[in-house]
């Protein structure tokens, strides 16, 4: 192994786009760079080639990730001594999961990464905080509360992604540690990360991007029968992936006084983040960093939003005619 290359998210940032890509792309041989895509199981196996690709078609959600315990790595980094052993000398080995932007809380972690006596290059994705927690609430948090107040509360202080970039920088072995918003496509800055050149690849190819109105307002009401939860939202990823329909966007649910906690809490540290990000060019900064540091940029779009009002809503008729196809209903 040449070199361990880390994605690490972070959750909500585009990483089941950049797995679905890597489980379809195991390897990647240029003159200069040799990349593969490994996956590491919780007993410290690991699957490689044509293998990851067969267990991503049979999968739900298109992709293949490691399987990682978090409060017991042990299993992880047996995995990771099997592929130094397996790998070849010129190979740059890819691991991803999303976790690991939080797996910091552990401190042998970075002594067991600098243990392993080969460099580490991390790739870490972040998006606006306020966007994070608007789309935390419709992944996680309205299938656990009704109340948007109540998930806001819960996430509000977690959105520091300063943090877990300087957790990352503490890594002795570390040779790059790459962090950049995912409104600059996470396909390309994957690419340019990885230092792979000319690559044939379709920007536009995205997964787990956020469902319509309608299929969360259907799932939500019938929540009992198709089974979406909190941490099980496979249903959604198969609905999703049989249903032409996309429909109206879920809608915005923070209220402005939300907005303008959620930015004062970080902005002293997204400000520091925002210095150290890749930006392709200027334009794509200015786009952005107001997001980061200023609830102005919400104001056309906060409001008090309520679940209760939001499902009594109308379905869009050509959602209530998919979804009926799809679930082979006749009327």
């Amino acid at each position: 192994m040449k070199e361990l290359i880390l994605h690490v998210g972070r959750s909500k940032c585009a990483s089941s786009t950049i797995q679905k890509f890597l489980s379809n792309n195991t390897a990647i041989n240029q003159k200069s760079v040799e990349l593969s895509y490994y996956c590491v199981a919780r007993d410290g196996g690991i699957l490689s080639g044509d293998t990851i690709k067969s267990s991503a078609v049979k999968s739900a959600h298109g992709y293949t990730v490691s399987d990682i315990n978090f409060t017991d790595p042990a299993g992880f980094f047996r995995g990771i001594k099997n592929i130094q052993l397996q790998s070849g000398p010129n190979e740059s080995v890819v691991i991803s999961n999303e976790g690991l932007g939080d797996a910091w809380v552990y401190e042998d972690w970075a002594t067991r990464l600098d243990d392993l006596g080969i460099p580490i290059r991390v790739f870490m994705l972040t998006r606006p905080p306020v966007d994070w927690i608007n789309a935390s609430w419709w992944q996680w948090g309205c299938w656990e509360t009704n109340d948007v107040k109540d998930w806001f509360n819960r996430v509000r202080k977690t959105m520091n992604f300063n943090t877990g970039y300087e957790q990352w920088a503490k890594v002795n072995n570390l040779s790059d540690l790459f962090v950049a918003d995912i409104s600059q496509g996470p396909l390309s800055l994957f690419l340019k990360f990885a230092k792979i050149e000319g690559f044939d690849f379709d920007p536009n190819d995205s997964t787990n991007i956020g469902s319509s109105a309608d299929l969360l307002r259907f799932l939500l009401l019938n929540r009992e029968i198709f089974g979406r939860t909190t941490h099980d939202a496979t249903v959604e990823f198969v609905l999703n992936s049989k249903l032409k329909f996309r429909g109206r966007k879920a809608p915005f649910v923070l209220s402005q006084a939300m907005v303008e906690e959620a930015i004062e809490l970080s902005r002293a540290d997204h400000l520091l983040l925002l210095d150290r990000m890749h930006w392709s060019d200027k334009t794509s900064r200015d786009n952005i960093v107001n997001k980061y540091t200023c609830s102005s940029s919400y104001e056309a779009i906060a409001q008090n939003f309520s679940l209760s009002e939001f499902l009594m809503e109308s379905f869009d008729p050509d959602f209530s005619r998919e979804i009926k196809e799809v679930l082979c209903f006749r009327t």
